[in-house]
C-alpha cells in the first residue's frame, strides 16, 4: 500500500538522491512521542546511519498519556516501557542508546508559544542544539494535527532562532494523512516538498514499527481509553518513499534589518570557540574543497578575505596567496586565527568592521565566505561598492554562502550573490567565471573587467 494523497500538496514532489542526502551531515530527528520518528522518518534514519552520517534522536514527552488508566502499566512503567521500546526500534535503525536523548516532557502537555513554560522549553533545545551542533533537523510538521508535534515545531523554531550557526531543517507528516484539515495542509509558499527513497530499508522499517507493541498491538488491554496505531493509520506509512517539506523563503525579507553588531558574535564566541564547527564538519570540509577549486589560478598576490572567523579557511587560503589580509568584526575568532596561523609570515590578521572600514589597497583575490548575509542590504550595497573599488583588473572576487534562511540574520545567501550578480554582465564591472549550487550553499566567482567604473 501506498500513501493516501490528502490534496494536491504532492503533486510536484521533489527526490532527494544519495548524495543530496549525505550533504545533511550531523542529523538531529526530533520525536514528539515515542514511535513518531520511526513512523514519519525510519526509513531516512537508517539511510544516514548505513552511509556513515551521524545521527542523533531526541524524545521530547514521557509517552505516559498513550495509556493513561491502565492498571498493568502505571505512569512509570509505562514510560520505561515505551522508552525501551525506542531504543530497540531504533536499534533495529542501526542507532545506539548513546545516539539518543529522553527530555520526559508531560506527555499531552508541552508547552506551546505563549504558555508559562514555553521560554524554559526552548532554553533546553538550545542547550542541546550548540551542544550536539546538528547540521540538519527533522521536526514534525508545522500545523500537524496534535498538539504535542505542533508545540515541538514551535520550541524547535524558536530555540533555532537564537543559534549562531545554519541548521537546514525538513519537517515530517504524522497525522497529516489522518486528522488534517485543508487549513492544516501544506501549500505551495510554505516551502518545497522532497521524497526520499527508502525501500532498501523498508524492511528495517516495518521491523521497527513492529518494536512498538505498546502502540500497535494490544499489549495493554486494561483501557479503554488508550491508544493504539489502526492498520489505516499504518497503512500511510508502509511506503517506499518518505515525505518532506523545506522552507524556500523566496519572498523578499526586509531590506531594514540592521547588519548583526559585533556584541551578536561576541555573545556567539563567548559559548562556543567554534560555534560554527569549522573545524569538524563534512559539510564545512566538502565546502572548503569545492572553493579551493574554484580559484581561477594557483597563485595570487594579494588577497583578501571578509569574515575569517578563527582562521581554518583563512590557513588553506595561505597556501595559495603570496600575501593575505584576513579580518574580522569580532576579537575572539580574530585571537584565535592569530594563533594558528602565526608560522605564516605572509598572513595578517586583523579585527575590521567592514564596510566601514576598508584597507587601503588593491588586491587581484577577495573572498567573501559565509559572512555576507550578517550585513543589512544598504551595507551589504556599500561593502560591494568598496570591493569593486579595491579589486584589480583581472582579479578575482568569490562568493560561497549558506542558502536556507537564518532567522537571525538580515539576508539570505541567495540575495547576497544576487546583488553582486546584479553589476555582473555586458557593460558591467563583473564577469561571472563559475557558479555552483548545491544543496545548501551557493558559490559564485567573478573577474574585474577593464574599462568599467565601480557604482
Amino acid at each position: 500500500m501506498g500513501l493516501v494523497r490528502k490534496g494536491n500538496f504532492m503533486k510536484d514532489l521533489l527526490s532527494l538522491s544519495p548524495d543530496q542526502i549525505r550533504l545533511f551531515g550531523k542529523t538531529l530527528f526530533i520525536a514528539p512521542h515515542q514511535d513518531d520518528e520511526t513512523l514519519g522518518c525510519g526509513g531516512t534514519i537508517h539511510l544516514l546511519q548505513k552511509w556513515g552520517i551521524p545521527v542523533h534522536v531526541l524524545f521530547v514527552s514521557d509517552g505516559s498519556m498513550s495509556h493513561p488508566n491502565s492498571i498493568k502499566y502505571p505512569k512509570e512503567k509505562l514510560i520505561e516501557l515505551r522508552e525501551q521500546e525506542s531504543v530497540d526500534a531504533l536499534a533495529i535503525l542501526g542507532i545506539s542508546r548513546e545516539q539518543i536523548s529522553f527530555l520526559r516532557m508531560k506527555d499531552s502537555e508541552l508547552p506551546h508559544a505563549g504558555s508559562a513554560d514555553f521560554e524554559s522549553a526552548v532554553g533546553i533545545f538550545t542547550g542541546i542544539f550548540n551542544q550536539l551542533q546538528p547540521e540538519t533537523i527533522f521536526v514534525p510538521w508545522e500545523r500537524d494535527p496534535h498538539q504535542d508535534h505542533r508545540a515541538t515545531w514551535q520550541i524547535t523554531d524558536q530555540a533555532i532562532t537564537g543559534l549562531g550557526f545554519p541548521i537546514r531543517r525538513l519537517e515530517y507528516f504524522i497525522w497529516l494523512w489522518e486528522r488534517a484539515d485543508d487549513a492544516d495542509l501544506p501549500n505551495s509558499e510554505d516551502g518545497k516538498m522532497w521524497q526520499v527513497a527508502v525501500g532498501s530499508a523498508m524492511e528495517y522499517k516495518k521491523r521497527a514499527i513492529a518494536a512498538y507493541p505498546s502502540q500497535t498491538t494490544s499489549l495493554i488491554d486494561d483501557d479503554p481509553e488508550g491508544f493504539t496505531l489502526s492498520l489505516e493509520v499504518l497503512a500511510h506509512f508502509d511506503s517506499d518513499v518518505e515525505i518532506f517539506l523545506e522552507r524556500t523563503h523566496e519572498t523578499k525579507m526586509s531590506d531594514q534589518k540592521q547588519t548583526l553588531p559585533e556584541g551578536y558574535f561576541n555573545d556567539v564566541y563567548r559559548n562556543n570557540d567554534d560555534p560554527w564547527n569549522f573545524e569538524g564538519s563534512e559539510y564545512e570540509r566538502e565546502k572548503y574543497a569545492v572553493t579551493l577549486e574554484a580559484l581561477s589560478r594557483e597563485r595570487f598576490q594579494n588577497a583578501f578575505e571578509i569574515g575569517c572567523s578563527i582562521g581554518v579557511l583563512t590557513q588553506m587560503l595561505a597556501e595559495r596567496c603570496n600575501k593575505l589580509l584576513s579580518v574580522d568584526a569580532a576579537e575572539a575568532p580574530v585571537v584565535m586565527a592569530c594563533k594558528r596561523l602565526s608560522d605564516f609570515e605572509h598572513v595578517q590578521i586583523s579585527k575590521m568592521g567592514v564596510p566601514r572600514e576598508f584597507p587601503d589597497q588593491e588586491f587581484d583575490l577577495i573572498v567573501l565566505s559565509e559572512v555576507g548575509y550578517y550585513f543589512s542590504m544598504p551595507d551589504l550595497i556599500e561593502l560591494r561598492s568598496k570591493i569593486l573599488g579595491h579589486l584589480q583588473t583581472g582579479g578575482q572576487l568569490l562568493l560561497v554562502h549558506w542558502t536556507p534562511e537564518v532567522h537571525d540574520y538580515p539576508l539570505t545567501g541567495d540575495q547576497v550573490h544576487d546583488t553582486f550578480s546584479a553589476v555582473s554582465g555586458n557593460a558591467k564591472p563583473l564577469r561571472l567565471l563559475h557558479s555552483l549550487r548545491r544543496q545548501t550553499y551557493r558559490l559564485d566567482s567573478f573577474e574585474k573587467l577593464p574599462d568599467n567604473q565601480p557604482e
